[in-house]
């Protein structure tokens, strides 16, 4: 199937279909969502390499039509795909075409939609033809030369001046640079100490107003937008309660206490295009259109960091002034294992006994050896009964003698 049905004139597409997914369409999001389109312009033959069968489509200026804003304009880029309604466009660039990526060719397309129509009135591309030149058959010639660009087919418009329209295009393009939608915070990053404002960020825009949004965590630690004298412009979420205009600026205010971060500036806005920006599908299932006219929903970012606050100084820890000295641990005491008792006095000898009186004296012989003999033994029992009995004894012997 391709773009539209075929018929000339306008070509209404289908009606407004519901949300796909792709987003709702609001021009903070930064995606243009086509509720319905249509297609003004003609029938356009040679647009496959078979020249057979179906060989020839509808083709010319697609009205996008969304919640958006007022009506976008474009052209296909691709002659094979078709557009569907419900899908969502962001901006991408010539490398995200399939057409154009690597296409020699691709720069000369920004040019064709620069010169062509709607970019330039029917009458001005009439009179550089020398002929008159309808809208539709303005359209058809100007998507005619897009797709000789592109997919490199012959694309004739059936209408004779349309045709004229596409030969003129394609043998005039030359190479230009990339178009893409301007809408900026100037500088995009700002840096500065918590408790202080950090700016300035100035918005730039090809339009004259924009939205503005601190990301959550910001918000969180109690960051606002403001103005110069800090009063705050965002509300309790982080957005701005009033779009921001051309060339003023906003500040960053940080509270005192914050801890080192940084934060998020979201900008949005709708933005007139100049012919050339690129417009992809979102989920790859719709055809790649180049806008001719319009204002699109375009969203960019800025970046604000900051340095912590002042915190209270914990208590300092006491640090020792030198190593300390480990105080040995106390050997325990072994009682000592006492020595036998040794006298230092020399042995006693034993006393000789002396003559009792009146008694006959002990020979020198015999009994003094025994006298001796039971001496010595009675001082080994130390004074048990035994002594008695040897002393009993000792004096029967001496009477035996006698």
């Amino acid at each position: 199937m391709v773009i539209g049905t075929l018929a000339s004139g306008l070509l209404t597409c289908g009606a407004a279909v519901a949300d796909t997914g792709a987003g709702a369409g609001a021009a903070g999001d930064g995606v243009l969502v086509v509720g319905s389109h249509t297609v003004r312009g003609g029938r356009i033959a040679h647009v496959t390499q078979s020249g057979g069968p179906g060989d020839e489509v509808s083709g010319g200026l697609i009205e996008l039509r969304s919640d958006d804003g007022g009506p976008v304009f474009g052209y296909s880029l691709h002659v094979r795909e078709e557009l569907k309604d419900g899908t969502g466009y962001r901006v991408g660039a010539r490398s995200d075409v399939p057409t154009l990526k690597g296409n020699r060719d691709a720069a000369k397309v920004d040019w064709t939609v620069r010169h062509g129509y709607p970019a330039v009135p029917k009458e001005d591309l009439g009179r550089t033809l020398g002929r008159e030149l309808s809208e539709e058959g303005a359209a058809a010639g100007t998507q005619a030369a897009v797709w000789r660009l592109t997919d490199h087919v012959q694309a004739v418009p059936e209408d004779p001046a349309g045709a004229a329209l596409a030969d003129y295009l394609v043998a005039h393009a030359v190479d230009v640079p990339e178009y893409f939608p301007v809408l900026f915070l100037d500088p995009d990053t700002v840096t500065g100490a918590a408790g202080s404002l950090l700016g300035p960020l100035t918005l730039g825009t090809a339009g004259d107003r924009a939205t503005a949004a601190l990301d959550p965590a910001a918000v969180a630690a109690g960051v606002t937008l403001t103005d110069a004298e800090g009063k705050a412009l965002s509300d309790a979420s982080g957005k701005l309660t009033a779009p921001i205009r051309v060339e003023e600026s906003l500040f960053v205010k940080v509270p005192a206490d914050a801890r080192q971060g940084g934060a998020t500036i979201s900008l949005a806005g709708l933005v007139p295009t100049t012919a050339g920006a690129k417009y992809i599908d979102t989920g790859g299932r719709s055809v790649p259109l180049i806008l001719a006219l319009g204002d699109i929903p375009y969203t960019n970012q800025a970046k604000a960091t900051w340095t912590g606050g002042a915190e209270p100084s914990p208590t300092p820890t006491p640090t020792p002034t030198g190593t300390p000295t480990a105080t040995p641990a106390p050997t325990p005491t072994v009682p000592a294992t006492p020595s036998p008792s040794r006298s230092t006095a020399p042995p006693t000898t034993p006393a000789t006994p002396t003559t009792p009186t009146g008694g006959t004296a002990l020979a020198s012989t015999g009994s003094s050896a025994v006298l001796g003999f039971i001496l010595v033994a009675a001082g080994g029992l130390a004074g048990t009964g035994f002594l008695v009995l040897l002393l009993h004894e000792w004096r029967r012997r001496c009477r035996t003698e006698e």
